[in-house]
């Protein structure tokens, strides 16, 4: 059974008060609570919601069906750039690729890596996608998507991996196939979808104004989230957990959550500061901007429906992926470089 952590205890930071006043307090305190969540509730992002939303992902399949090579790297990495490829012809959001590729590591998860059935499954990941999103596809649409699938399969057939024929009997056949293993399950929420969850609440918890600042972190967040998504370590991360540690890192580097009080246990502060700063293009220690840091922090604890302790481990481990994803495209090794690997 999946349960969703409270993290704010309201009355631990309160002054002592006399015993009589408990129950009249107790009582000014639930309506508070209740009126918050009538408003998330209003906003679409009520806390019942985002429980069974973490308890969905929870249940995700995990693991990596691609080897841990540079090819398998670059496989899934053209997957992927071929569905966003896709995406572009198809006027598509950006919160639909997220969406497609969530769906894609989930069925490769389940049912293997079947390296001749790459391109069309990439074709019905997108159909699917769009289905879901626009509960209807355009055959000329999904005409234009063909040279894209077909771009993969030249690439794969010139490192001497053949595909399965891209007819439309067969690209419908393995479509239902696909939705099969999903056990239609295919409205996921991913990683952009998380984000406006829990920056709507936590705009709502600290009845701050941030709109123009919050710009700024949502650009940054999601042009990095597509970096990690896209790299082979986006498996190891839920979106969710990698939508809050972005978050997490983002709201720093803006000034608006304070670094130390975002650090794991297990590290110094010299250490904790080595690991943000080396994820940072500009290694410079943020400046916090506002009062009240412990407070705000605990806010959005609430707002992520996460322990501060979790809002800092996955906070370390996504500034680590971001570290390595920085390494390797120093090196010019990284997914960028996939046709010297297929």
């Amino acid at each position: 059974m999946c349960k969703t952590n409270a993290v704010v205890d309201i009355e631990d930071e309160r002054p002592e008060v006399d015993q009589a006043s408990r129950p009249v307090e107790k009582t000014v305190i639930m309506a508070m609570q209740e009126e918050m969540e009538d408003a998330f509730m209003r906003q679409a992002v009520h806390s019942s919601r985002l429980a069974d939303l973490k308890c969905q992902e929870q249940k995700e399949p995990r693991g990596n069906a691609f080897p841990s090579t540079d090819q398998g790297t670059a496989l899934r990495s053209a997957a992927l750039r071929c569905m966003m490829r896709m995406l572009h012809i198809s006027a598509g959001t950006q919160c639909g690729w997220f969406k497609a590729a969530k769906l894609f590591d989930i069925y490769v998860a389940q049912e293997g890596l079947q390296i001749e059935k790459l391109p069309a499954t990439c074709v019905a990941i997108m159909r699917i996608t769009k289905k879901v999103d626009q509960k209807t596809t355009s055959g000329l649409v999904e005409m234009q998507w063909l040279p894209c699938a077909q771009e993969l399969a030249g690439l794969l057939s010139a490192a001497g991996l053949p595909t399965d024929p891209l007819d439309s009997a067969a690209l419908r056949q393995h479509e239902l196939a696909v939705i099969g293993s999903l056990g239609w399950q295919l409205g996921q929420c991913c990683v952009e979808q998380w984000y406006h969850i829990f920056i709507v609440r936590f705009v709502m918890l600290t009845n701050l104004d941030l709109r123009s600042v919050l710009q700024q972190v949502e650009a940054k967040m999601l042009v990095l989230a597509r970096a990690v998504i896209v790299s082979q370590r986006a498996s190891d991360l839920s979106q969710g957990g990698l939508s809050m540690g972005l978050l997490c890192i983002c709201l720093i580097e803006a000034g608006l959550i304070p670094v130390d009080l975002l650090r794991p246990e297990e590290l110094t502060e010299t250490q904790w500061m080595e690991v943000y700063l080396n994820c940072q293009s500009a290694k410079v220690a943020p400046q916090f901007r506002l009062a009240d840091g412990d407070r705000l922090v605990h806010l959005l604890a609430a707002a992520t429906a996460e322990p501060v302790d979790g809002l800092k481990r996955v906070t370390h481990q996504v500034a680590e992926v971001i570290t390595t994803l920085q390494g390797m495209a120093a090196s010019r090794e990284g997914p960028d470089r996939i046709k010297t690997h297929i």
